[in-house]
């Protein structure tokens, strides 16, 4: 818009004001987007005690049943990667899970990590 003191076109404040929300959220959009799709889940982290292993594709913490993803990774309280069988069950883990497809329409917390806690009495030997 041209005035009495200006040469050039400066464009309306208006236009400005529609356009940048659009450009902002069209980047926000393409960006989420490209998060989703890349397959990554959430994961959760927590702790308990593992009392039970049914199957051997199922756990139960705190009462609690999850899933146990086949591709599970085991590590034992010495810090070396063993396998789930190894375990001293009752012991108390650190987990990660997250919610995979189980079936159709159904999201079931399945295990992807399991880290055994040193007791005590291993702490104390440290």
């Amino acid at each position: 818009m041209k005035t009495a003191n200006s040469r050039h076109y400066t464009g309306s404040n208006e236009c400005r004001i529609v356009l940048m929300p659009l450009i902002l959220m069209s980047i926000l959009f393409i960006g989420g987007t490209h998060v989703a799709a890349s397959g990554d889940s959430l994961r959760y982290h927590e702790s308990g005690a593992l009392t039970s292993i049914e199957n051997n594709d199922t756990a139960i913490i705190n009462d609690r049943g999850y899933m146990i993803a086949p591709s599970v990774l085991v590590v034992d309280a010495a810090g070396m990667q063993t396998s789930l069988d190894k375990l001293t069950i009752p012991t108390e883990i650190k987990f990660e899970y997250s919610y995979m497809k189980s079936a159709p329409k159904t999201m079931s917390p399945t295990i992807v990590f399991i880290e055994e806690k040193k007791s005590s009495t291993e702490r104390s030997k440290q």
